[in-house]
């Protein structure tokens, strides 16, 4: 999630490099219709190859979007700003004011989107955070009681450490509950069509899990299951040995 943070950062800068390239361009004039095919054939073509040359000099040139897009400037393009601007910057034979008034304003999109994804990575970042101060919690308890000698502790010791493991159940099924819960308002608080399903798969597309704070729980509720089973047999042998 560090990484998804700093690479839309870096998307953020990119792009805001690459629009005030485009703020400092001089779009065509539209020619006269007697001028039209010297023009065309001089100024419009240069003009356009100026704006492919700052695309890729500052969002293709991410050290991260090869890993991540894999794509020709067409495509790129095509994905950010739409088909429609797409084929006006790469078939097309000016850059007119229209042109370059319509691409400043995808580009001001394309930041807006990245800082509203990225304050949806801020919470997500925050809610794995706090999962892991709880757990953290559970698991130092738990490791604590694991060492502890159940066969030679006393009956109300035993009760006690019974006790315990329901306290961690507890806790385990509250975490779990409160992950669930920050989950769903993350999702709903992504202004898109993008299911929960389809965020926790990009968040963890580099893990074998897809909810990690879940999974991590579902262990530490074996590990927990299976210190209970010891104390219960303790408790147990006790009260056989005091027959």
């Amino acid at each position: 999630m560090e990484t998804e943070q700093t690479r839309l950062a870096a998307e953020q800068t990119a792009f805001d490099r690459f629009g005030s390239r485009i703020e400092r361009l001089s779009p065509d004039k539209r020619p006269s219709q007697d001028r039209r095919v010297g023009y065309e054939q001089q100024v419009a073509p240069q003009t356009l190859s100026v704006v492919r040359e700052a695309y890729s000099e500052t969002v293709m040139d991410l050290s991260h979007y090869e890993d991540d897009y894999d794509d020709t400037y067409e495509e790129s393009i095509t994905e950010e700003f739409g088909p429609e601007l797409a084929v006006l910057l790469t078939k097309s034979d000016h850059f007119l004011p229209t042109t370059k008034a319509t691409l400043v304003d995808k580009i001001d999109i394309a930041i807006q989107q990245r800082e509203a994804f990225q304050r949806l990575v801020n919470r997500e970042l925050q809610s794995l955070r706090s999962a892991a101060t709880d757990i953290r919690s559970v698991t130092d308890t738990l490791a604590e009681l694991s060492d502890t000698p159940f066969e030679s502790s006393s009956f109300g010791a035993l009760d006690a450490y019974y006790q315990q493991t329901d306290v961690l159940f507890t806790e385990c099924d509250a975490i779990a509950s409160d992950r669930q819960n920050d989950l769903v308002a993350i999702q709903r608080s992504w202004q898109s069509n993008a299911s929960l399903r389809a965020l926790v798969d990009y968040f963890y597309q580099s893990l074998p899990v897809t909810y990690p704070v879940l999974a991590t729980l579902g262990e530490l509720g074996e590990t927990i299951s299976r210190v209970r089973r010891e104390i219960e047999q303790a408790i147990i042998y006790g009260q056989s040995a005091q027959l």
